[in-house]
């Protein structure tokens, strides 16, 4: 998570000297864990996209093939967790013959540490929960108008 200014915001805001981001119109307080009081979002704009096209139905296969699991973090055993492996999303995407992830994002390879050329970090791989949730409820509304259609109902 950093800023425009080459650091992380926690740095910034430490040689600022400000206890919390509320400057910046977002409340952002450092622990393990990033609390907000705002959103977090995404650009949506369609000026900053392209190559439109619809989303193929092998996704939606994937993402009800794929099973959330529980689990504590390596470095943090004190909350349990739930949501996805990321290794385990490509296993299955390769299982799917899926070739472009929608899902996982990283190389799970050692890169060059950006600010330190002589020591490596590792680029692990992570999760995009907002297309999971956005595919997980598309494969629900598959799933509903599949059943209302066995049940002869208009869909």
């Amino acid at each position: 998570f950093h800023t425009r200014f080459n650091c992380t915001v926690k740095e910034y805001l430490n040689q600022k000297r400000i206890e919390k981001a509320t400057d910046f119109g977002w409340d952002v307080y450092f622990r393990k864990n990033v609390t907000t009081y705002n959103a977090i979002t995404n650009a949506s704009d369609q000026r900053l996209k392209r190559d439109f096209a619809p989303v193929p139905e092998i996704y939606l296969d994937l993402v009800d093939a794929l099973k959330p699991e529980l689990f504590r973090f390596e470095n943090n055993d004190t909350y349990l967790n739930v949501g996805l492996v990321a290794q385990k999303v490509l296993d299955m995407e390769t299982f799917f013959g899926i070739t472009e992830s929608l899902l996982v994002r990283g190389t799970g390879l050692e890169i060059p540490d950006p600010k330190n050329p002589d020591k490596v970090m590792v680029d692990y791989y992570s999760i995009d929960y907002q297309a999971y949730n956005i595919l997980r409820s598309m494969a629900l509304e598959r799933k509903v108008n599949r059943l209302l259609s066995k049940l002869g109902l208009e869909v």
